[in-house]
C-alpha cells in the first residue's frame, strides 16, 4: 500500500513541477524582468533584516525567477547569502553553504550551478534569518 501512495505523491509532484515549469517558460523576457524587479522591492519592503543578515536563496534555473540583482545587492550590502547545495553523502539533504561573488562553482547532478563543498562554509538551518 505505500508503494502506492508513495508512486502517487511522486506522480503528483512531477506534474507540478511540469506545469509550474511551462507556466515559467511562456514568460516573456519583459514579464522575467518585471517579476525579478518585483522581487527586489518587495524584498526589502516587508523585510526587516538585522545587520548582517543571513539569508538562503537559490541561484536560478530553467526560467525560475531571477535572483541574482537580489543576491548582488545582498552582498554589496554585507550580508550573508547561503545557497543549496546537495548533501555529497547521503544525496537527498540540502545543505546551505555561504556564496561570495568569487565561489567556486560546480554542477551538481541535476545540472544546477552550486557552491563547491567547503565544511567551514556550512550554515546550519536555525543559523539562517
Amino acid at each position: 500500500m505505500s508503494t502506492i501512495i508513495s508512486g502517487t505523491i511522486q506522480e503528483e509532484r512531477a506534474l507540478i513541477r511540469k506545469t509550474v515549469r511551462n507556466a515559467r517558460n511562456t514568460l516573456s523576457k519583459s514579464e522575467q524582468k518585471d517579476a525579478e524587479a518585483a522581487l527586489c522591492i518587495n524584498f526589502f519592503h516587508y523585510i526587516k533584516l538585522p545587520k548582517p543578515a543571513h539569508i538562503a536563496l537559490y541561484l536560478s534555473n530553467d526560467g525560475e525567477l531571477d535572483t541574482n540583482q537580489l543576491i548582488q545587492y545582498l552582498i554589496d550590502k554585507n550580508h550573508h547569502v547561503y545557497l543549496p547545495i546537495i548533501h555529497p553523502f547521503d544525496g537527498t539533504t540540502l545543505l546551505f553553504q555561504r556564496y561570495e561573488k568569487n565561489s567556486p562553482m560546480i554542477a551538481n547532478r541535476y545540472a544546477i550551478l552550486e557552491p563547491k563543498l567547503n565544511c567551514s562554509h556550512i550554515c546550519p538551518l536555525y543559523s539562517l534569518d
